[in-house]
C-alpha cells in the first residue's frame, strides 16, 4: 500500500457496496450538523514533548545597595578606626587649665601637682612650669604628668582656639603597664586640623633558656609598634576621630592624610577612606 497526502488507495469496490457506503455517508454528515456549534472547537493537546530552550542568563547590573569593593584586602590592613566624640574643654586661661589638671592629678594620682608655681603667677609662668616651653606664640602644647614615684603618667594637649581662650583635653596618652611596661611618645602636630601622635612599642617578655628548673634570662623584646593618630577638634571642643595601627616590629609605616573631611589610610596593606566624623 502506498501512502499518499491525504488519501489511501486500495483495491475497486462493486456498485452495491459504493451505494451503501455513500448512504452511511451521509447520514454521518446529517448527525455531524445536529451537535455542531458555532464556537470553535479549540484542538485537542497533544502529548508531543518539546526540548528547553536554553536561554543566556542577565548580564549583571550594579545595584545601589551593593558595598563598594575595597582596593585592597581589609583584613590586610593593621589599622583600626574609631570615632570615640570625647569631649574637651574650653577655658579661658592657663590659670585654668593648671586648676583643672590639678584636679584630675588628685583624682588619678591621689596627690596634688608637685610645681614650684607661687600665687598669683602669671599666665607665661604657668605655662613654662607645665608644658616646660615659653613660647606663647605656640599653637599647642602637651603636659606630661607623672606620680611621685616616677610609675604612672598622663599626658594632656592644650590647643590655642579661634576666639583666643584654649582648649584643653585631659589624659590623651598613659603608657602601658605591664610586665614589661611601655612608655610612648607623644607630639602635636598642628598644620591643619590639630593631632595627637602617640608611638609606643608594646613588648613581650621572653625567657631565654632554663636551667636547674629556673629561669636563665629573662628580657623583654619589642613584639609590635604602635602609632595612635588622634585628631582635635578644638572648636567644638572634641575627638572625632582615632586612627590606631599596629605594626609588626618590620612592618611599613602607615600614613594617614586628611583631606577636608575624609582621612586617607595608606602603607602596609591599607588603602582606606574614613569620614572624620561618625
Amino acid at each position: 500500500m502506498r501512502v499518499h497526502r491525504g488519501a489511501v488507495r486500495s483495491a475497486p469496490m462493486p456498485p452495491s457496496s459504493s451505494r451503501a457506503i455513500a448512504a452511511l455517508a451521509a447520514l454521518t454528515l446529517l448527525g455531524a450538523c445536529k451537535c455542531a456549534s458555532s464556537d470553535p472547537v479549540p484542538p485537542a493537546p497533544t502529548s508531543v514533548a518539546t526540548p528547553p530552550v536554553a536561554t543566556a542568563a542577565p548580564a549583571p547590573t550594579a545595584s545601589a545597595s551593593a558595598p563598594a569593593e575595597p582596593s585592597k584586602d581589609a583584613a590586610a590592613c593593621p589599622a583600626t578606626v574609631e570615632h570615640p566624640g570625647t569631649e574637651g574643654e574650653i577655658v579661658d586661661s592657663w590659670k585654668a587649665v593648671h586648676a583643672r589638671v590639678q584636679e584630675d592629678a588628685i583624682q588619678r594620682f591621689a596627690q596634688p601637682l608637685l610645681d614650684d608655681l607661687k600665687p598669683g603667677a602669671s599666665d607665661a609662668e604657668i605655662r613654662k612650669a607645665l608644658t616646660g616651653k615659653p613660647d606663647g606664640a605656640a599653637r599647642a602644647w602637651s603636659i606630661d604628668l607623672g606620680d611621685s614615684f616616677g610609675g604612672a603618667k598622663v599626658w594632656h594637649v592644650v590647643v590655642k582656639r579661634s576666639d583666643g581662650k584654649l582648649a584643653l583635653f585631659l589624659a590623651v596618652a598613659e603608657p602601658l603597664i605591664t610586665t614589661c611596661p611601655s612608655y610612648p611618645s607623644v607630639a602635636v602636630e598642628t598644620d591643619g586640623m590639630p593631632r595627637v601622635i602617640v608611638d609606643i612599642d608594646q613588648f613581650q617578655r621572653r625567657l631565654e633558656g632554663v636551667e636547674d628548673g629556673d629561669p636563665k634570662q629573662l628580657g623583654c623584646v619589642i613584639r609590635s609598634h604602635e602609632r595612635k593618630t588622634i585628631f582635635l577638634d578644638v572648636e567644638v571642643p572634641e575627638v572625632p576621630l582615632v586612627i590606631a595601627v599596629e605594626e609588626e616590629a618590620d612592618a611599613g609605616r602607615v600614613e594617614t592624610v586628611l583631606k577636608q573631611d575624609e582621612v586617607r589610610v595608606v602603607g602596609a596593606g591599607c588603602d582606606l577612606r574614613v569620614p572624620l566624623r561618625r
